[in-house]
């Protein structure tokens, strides 16, 4: 199970939950909303409500933005993702 991620960033306190920082590394690691949302036993919408929280705390725009940060910070670890 994934821990939640406190640490100072730029000055700023960021502080993500058990759940975010859950969401965020299956984000990363290419798993698509409905994977997300069944795997956590959430609803779709849930996931997408995550997904702007996470972009909010973060300071970024989108999957791009939350995998430069990550690549950044290492919040979570990302697995090779193939080009299938």
């Amino acid at each position: 199970m994934a821990k939640s991620s406190k640490m100072m960033i730029d000055g700023k306190y960021l502080k993500l939950s058990k759940r975010e920082t859950k969401v965020l590394e299956m984000i990363l690691n290419d798993y698509k909303n409905r994977e997300i949302a069944e795997e956590l036993k959430l609803s779709d919408k849930t996931v997408s409500t995550y997904k702007l929280r996470i972009c909010r705390k973060l300071e970024v725009k989108g999957i791009i933005g939350m995998y430069l940060f990550n690549q950044k910070y290492k919040l979570v670890n990302v697995q090779e993702v193939s080009i299938r």
